[in-house]
């Protein structure tokens, strides 16, 4: 039975601190897509006088790198501070911040969700098992 997808987290050390990541919802890396590809279309004519088609994707990366931060980071603790020493609210402001100026953040948090990514897929394929349902297309469900 299709079910929408609960949030799951986890908490990650982070050099002295602890950051709470979430793990992708399944739109979210479209929805990342969609705001940061641009994908343009140009035709040239061929020899035999045939257009053909010519696609190139780029990818603002910067804002790709923002969009997960801001999607993937849910809180951290107290030892987040900002150039002044004070506490850093959990905000996608500050989580910019903490994106610009803490070495390896985007690493640790691109590594942080990719692993409670895997967790939150395993933990799908058991219930799937374990509901005795098989998806669509899978070579189970074709021999049924």
């Amino acid at each position: 039975m299709p079910k929408v997808q609960a949030e799951k987290t986890a908490i990650f050390p982070f050099e002295d601190g602890k950051v709470e990541i979430r793990a992708f919802l399944p739109g979210d890396p479209l929805t990342i897509d969609a705001e940061t590809a641009d994908v343009k279309r140009e035709y040239r004519i061929t020899e035999s006088g045939d257009l053909e088609p010519i696609v190139t994707a780029l990818t603002n990366r910067r804002r790709n790198m923002e969009l997960t931060v801001c999607r993937r980071v849910v809180s951290w603790d107290e030892t987040f501070l900002d150039e002044d020493g004070r506490p850093m609210e959990c905000n996608d402001k500050n989580k910019i911040k903490a994106l610009d100026g803490m070495d390896g953040f985007f690493g640790f948090v691109n590594r942080s969700g990719k692993k409670i990514d895997a967790a939150v897929r395993k933990e799908k394929e058991a219930e799937r098992k374990n509901s005795g349902n098989t998806p669509p297309g899978s070579a189970k469900a074709a021999t049924k």
